[in-house]
């Protein structure tokens, strides 16, 4: 299975790959439950089967006044009964616990998926949401396929020990099949046609639940309450599904009328089959137990071959799921990985991009087109320009979270394309405007800014210094140990309480090679802001002998000024460099976005 596409049906071999996925997990999970599982599931069907074969000889034994087969016969129901309650038992519990482990690994594979792409980009591919959207809402499928498949081996064994009791009553009776297949088979196109109004419809389910959140969010509750939205996200919501029932419909509709013409044939089976056992006896081409055998069998057939038509079809539905998951895995394989070069210790020339250009995946838009820059080691960079202008594209190239299309990024001459992403991570810090609102111990959420030191008060307390945050942990109950997040019984902060621990967890390593701040004080006001980019701007000049740069974005030019160097990006082009006075005496586009700023405070 590639990575670029997955069969909307899946086909024999993508069936076998999703089987040989879940037997994997189940394997992982619980080596010796697997073992026991394949043996003891099946042998249950057929023990089932083996009783109307004891029934018959029985009957038979009863009728001819035979004790010694009457015994014999009995003592077989008896044992088959003892065994069957016994495996029956085992199978059911060895089958419910291979679920839930096998269900929990195939959770640990998404997760790990997941988490271990070194990289944002698949966030901006349709392909990867869509099918993460139908893992994160149709995730019970997972669970579902390790019954699902089970439940496929035990329908399989169940028909066909019947298959077998039943030739041997007459072969003639080994074409019943025919006359049960179309109403299983109609029975598995309504599955099929429910799991593709699925698939056609997740991109409908995916606006519909954004809707849904718009409407119950915390975050958007005020300005819902205030433009008076709500009525028209609960219209919208309400056409949609709509639009979502009336398909859903349609495909129950579909399938139940070819159910119910096929259900004609299946009891034309059932009584042909029983007429000629029946007939057969009164010639005296079969006993009083074929006939009573038979009826047990045929009726059991039915049962037997919809097991494996249905069993099969929600196996089907659930191997999409799989194969979602099969396509993430190949999706995550087949991502570059590097391992090789060591990141230095410290930056000794400078950071370089070199013809850099990029555009997000799926689309032909340049958002950066051809940039040759110098970062010298050491230095302070502010980034600067509209929006739109690219900055933040740029910020995301150097923490490496998309590669360029075109061109390198060096330190000290060395592509950083030759590092491991995690290696190179470890040696950079960043605060975005975005941030995150980690709802721990507030040790724990300015913390994880440096993991091997997440619960070092000491460097937290440094760390919110330099962020002259240290005043926030003052304002709480409990200090550093304070539990954050109402949903977990604890406090909640204001926006720029929660940027303040924010700016603390960016600035918690010691010595990265690179500091990028992206407007992480959007929150605060502009003199405060001022106030902190200064002491930013100190610390980095005083710690320029292990040749840390920092580079930071912001939309204020009182703060930006301060930098070293300058760099003006416009529609994704770098239009000018320099410093603050440089830019103001070349008149060009800095100075005049400098000027129109200078103004709105006058």
């Amino acid at each position: 299975m590639s990575a670029t596409s997955v069969p909307s049906r899946p086909g024999p071999r993508s069936l076998i790959q999703g089987g040989a996925l879940v037997l994997r997990a189940s394997w992982r999970a619980a080596p010796w439950l697997t073992v026991v599982g394949l043996v003891v599931t099946p042998a249950a069907q057929v023990m089932t089967m083996l009783g109307a074969l004891w029934l018959a000889l029985l009957t038979d034994a009863v009728i001819g006044r035979d004790l010694d087969q009457a015994l014999v016969a009995a003592g077989l129901m008896g044992a088959s009964a003892a065994a069957l309650f016994v495996v029956y038992g085992l199978s059911q519990r060895v089958q419910l616990r291979l679920a839930d482990l096998a269900g929990v690994e195939l959770d640990r594979m998404l997760v790990e998926i997941t988490a271990g792409i070194p990289t944002i980009e698949h966030h901006e591919r349709p392909e990867y949401l869509d099918r993460l959207e139908r893992l994160r809402t149709d995730g019970g499928q997972l669970h579902d396929a390790v019954n699902s498949l089970f439940g496929v081996i035990i329908s399989l064994a169940r028909a066909a020990s019947a298959l077998v009791l039943l030739g041997r009553l007459d072969p003639l009776l080994l074409m019943l099949p025919l006359l049960w297949l179309p109403q299983q088979v109609a029975g598995a196109a309504l599955l099929r046609g429910l799991s593709a109004f699925e698939r056609a419809s997740t991109e409908e389910m995916r606006v519909r639940r954004h809707l849904e959140e718009l409407a119950t969010s915390a975050e958007a509750a005020k300005e819902v309450l205030v433009s008076g939205l709500g009525a028209e996200l609960l219209e919208r919501h309400r056409r949609l599904t709509a639009v979502l029932t009336r398909r859903q419909a349609i495909a129950h509709l579909k399938g139940t009328l070819g159910q119910m013409w096929t259900g004609g044939l299946a009891a034309v089976g059932y009584a042909g089959a029983i007429a000629l056992v029946a007939y057969r006896a009164t010639q005296g081409e079969a006993t009083a137990g074929d006939v009573l055998m038979a009826v047990y069998i045929v009726a059991q057939i039915g049962n037997a071959l919809a097991g494996v038509v249905f069993t099969t079809s929600f196996l089907l539905v659930a191997m999409r799921r799989v194969a979602d998951l099969s396509w993430l895995l190949d999706y995550a394989a087949g991502l570059p990985r590097t391992v090789g070069r060591s990141v230095p210790e410290r930056v000794r020339r400078g950071l370089r991009l070199s013809g850099v250009s990029f555009r997000y995946p799926g689309t032909e838009r340049w958002i950066l087109r051809n940039l040759d820059l110098e970062l010298p080691a050491g230095s302070v960079v502010a980034l600067v320009g509209e929006n739109g202008a690219g900055k933040t594209s740029l910020v995301k190239l150097l923490g490496r979270m998309y590669e360029p299309v075109e061109g390198t990024i060096t330190v000290d001459g060395v592509d950083i394309a030759g590092f491991a992403h995690e290696d190179w991570r470890a040696r950079i810090a960043a605060g975005y405007q975005d941030f995150v609102r980690f709802e721990l111990l507030a040790q724990e959420t300015v913390g994880v800014g440096d993991l091997p030191r997440i619960d070092d008060e000491r460097a937290a307390l440094v760390a919110l210094d330099r962020a002259g945050a240290a005043g926030t942990v003052d304002d709480l109950p409990a200090g550093l140990r304070t539990q954050l997040g109402r949903r977990w019984d604890g406090i909640d902060l204001s926006g720029g309480q929660w940027q303040r621990l924010a700016l603390g967890r960016a600035l918690m390593r010691d010595r990265p090679l690179l500091l990028v701040l992206d407007e992480p004080t959007s929150a605060l006001d502009a003199p405060t802001e001022h106030a902190l980019f200064e002491r930013f701007a100190g610390a980095a000049r005083r710690s320029s002998e292990d040749g840390m740069i920092t580079l930071f974005v912001s939309h204020r030019f009182s703060t930006v000024r301060m930098a070293d160097l300058i760099v003006v990006l416009d529609g994704g082009r770098i239009r000018e460099v320099g410093s603050h006075d440089d830019l103001l005496g070349a008149g060009g586009l800095y100075a005049e976005l400098y000027e129109i700023q200078a103004r709105a405070y006058r």
